[in-house]
């Protein structure tokens, strides 16, 4: 059974990201430290497995427009074996997220197809690969209306 908890910074050196998840966040011109203390500041919440090791970090920001929530997400190597608990319980945090926001956008990095499939299995539409981010890399927006 996963747990969802508060993110706090004294959680950040437990966190340890998959090797895809870094290169996204190095291709938007940030370290992994920087969106974890983010997160720990504003609200992430963290997924824990039953041993007790953090399989993701995660949240949901106001778009500056306030038209839209973006969600984000950081998974660690401990991500996959607990594949089910971490589907049920992120499929549970987007209808959170829906809910309080209405549509939910982001961008994926188009060369992390786990994350991507992932996105789909949630009900994510998928956008065409587009360059994004100050290092213009490929990436896919996705999108989720609520009701």
């Amino acid at each position: 059974m996963i747990r969802v908890e508060p993110f706090k910074a004294e959680d950040i050196p437990n966190v340890v990201p998959r090797d895809a998840d870094i290169e996204e966040i190095a291709s938007l011109g940030h370290t992994v430290e920087e969106m974890l203390e983010y997160a720990a500041q504003n609200g992430g919440q963290k997924m824990v497995g039953p041993d007790g090791v953090i399989v993701s970090v995660f949240g949901c920001s106001w778009h500056p427009s306030g038209a839209a929530g973006i969600p984000w997400l950081l998974s660690t190597v401990y991500t996959a074996a607990h594949k089910m608990g971490f589907l049920n319980a992120s499929a549970e945090a987007v209808k959170g997220m829906i809910d309080e926001h209405g549509v939910l956008m982001n961008y994926v990095h188009a060369d992390n197809h786990l994350a991507i499939r992932w996105l789909k299995w949630l009900g994510f539409e998928m956008g065409d690969i587009t360059p994004y981010g100050p290092n213009m890399a490929p990436f896919r927006r996705f999108e989720m209306q609520g009701d």
